[in-house]
């Protein structure tokens, strides 16, 4: 199991190639094949966000939306990959400070 920054606010300044980072993202915990692929398992979590059924998708102001949280991505993990039942997915802290030790799964 392998922690990872989920980070919502965020800059990426080209010129610079520099990602600015605010200080409230979520810690998870990941399996190690989840963190090893790590920006493959993000987008692949997004397909699954299109389909209606995912359950990311909710009515706002008689409008449908897509709504995804860290929530959203920790059940993905888990019923996505049940074979890795003794390594569930979980939130470490959510609106934490970002620590650089950690991969960034960018939301």
């Amino acid at each position: 199991m392998k922690k990872i920054n989920i980070i919502y606010n965020y800059e990426y300044d080209d010129v610079s190639e520099q990602l600015t980072i605010q200080d409230d993202v979520d810690i998870v915990c990941v399996p190690d094949c989840i963190c090893d692929n790590l920006e493959q398992n993000v987008q692949e979590f997004f397909n699954w966000t299109n389909c209606l059924d995912s359950g990311c998708w909710k009515e706002i102001n008689g409008a449908l939306v897509c709504s995804v949280d860290t929530e959203d991505f920790i059940r993905w993990i888990n019923q996505t990959y049940p074979n890795l039942e003794a390594e569930s997915a979980f939130i470490v802290k959510q609106h934490t400070k970002y620590n650089s030790q950690y991969p960034i799964a960018e939301f």
